[in-house]
């Protein structure tokens, strides 16, 4: 889902995810920066150009305009890829094949413990 600056708000936390070299190879591996939202600014208007200029200031102090938030999400990917490496989730960091950690505070985690703690109960 392609997120709008109309839909955030102050105090959110987005994720950015970005690929980077592996070493001395051709492998890629992923990551992920965290975003937290201080203000926004959806109808700020440059006082010289006049020209309309949405955007979010971070609170490290950079600023995302609207082509920024589009590749930003809600929550972090469940698994980052490491090149020739496992994948590790974007949140607890534990290996793919291990699963999450029970403390993991992913969406898809949360459903998981909720969806066992069910089926535990019947």
């Amino acid at each position: 889902m392609t997120l709008y600056i109309d839909d955030v708000r102050p105090g959110d936390v987005l994720y950015q995810t970005y690929t980077y070299g592996m070493g001395n190879t051709k492998s890629r591996g992923q990551g992920v920066y965290r975003h937290h939202v201080a203000t926004v600014h959806a109808d700020f208007v440059h006082p010289e150009t006049g020209v309309r200029v949405p955007h979010v200031v971070l609170t490290s102090g950079k600023k995302l305009y609207g082509s920024d938030i589009r590749k930003c999400r809600r929550s972090s990917p469940e698994w980052l890829e490491q090149g020739w490496f496992e994948s590790i989730c974007g949140d607890c960091g534990a290996k793919r094949s291990e699963g999450h950690r029970y403390h993991c505070p992913h969406p898809r985690a949360i459903r998981a413990r909720e969806k066992a703690a069910l089926r535990g109960a019947s």
